[in-house]
């Protein structure tokens, strides 16, 4: 049997179903239904069915059935990190599409830690030892007081396409370790 690699992407902030983050990230999509078709092409353009898919919150803001609608067309093994507005991501019906829903998660690839929160952080486990941090939320707007292995992957800033867990790594590891604690 041949060795498979099993790749894993990450993205936060989809906002499936949200008018308003047309509006508010000036995504450049003319309506709901482009951009979340957009989303879907996007997402299916690079994970693959048995890869995993690291969501950081914000899923969605639509009911219960167009969410589902929309996981069920999503290739992958999905595992969600809750964000501030996933309050449908909490029903039955549409857990039962996540592998797993925790409001933190730290994870190795390539035995660098990650850890992985919808909010940014100052600091974070094993920040000082050269963890990285990625998270969302912020739709692009934070800055960090000082260079740190941090980063945004909101999907603004990742031009509306999960990225691949290595070259969050490759991206990353030229910054700084965080100062001690």
């Amino acid at each position: 049997m041949e060795n498979m690699q099993i790749n894993s992407w990450i993205i936060s902030d989809t906002h499936f179903g949200h008018k308003n983050v047309i509006t508010y990230d000036s995504r450049p999509f003319k309506d709901v239904a482009e951009m979340d078709e957009a989303l879907i092409e996007n997402w299916n353009s690079v994970v693959k069915p048995g890869d995993t898919i690291y969501h950081l919150g914000d899923f969605a803001f639509s009911s219960e059935d167009k969410v589902c609608g929309i996981l069920e067309r999503l290739n992958g093994n999905k595992v969600l990190i809750l964000g501030n507005h996933d309050k449908v991501m909490r029903s039955e019906k549409v857990r039962s599409y996540f592998k797993l829903i925790v409001p933190y998660l730290e994870v190795y690839q390539d035995k660098q830690l990650i850890c992985m929160f919808h909010y940014p952080q100052i600091r974070w486990n094993k920040s000082h030892r050269g963890s990285f941090h990625v998270y969302g939320h912020e739709h692009g707007s934070y800055t960090y007081p000082e260079p740190c292995r941090a980063m945004d992957v909101g999907a603004p800033c990742i031009n509306y396409t999960p990225i691949n867990l290595k070259e969050v790594i490759k991206r990353l590891e030229k910054l700084p370790v965080t100062a001690h604690h």
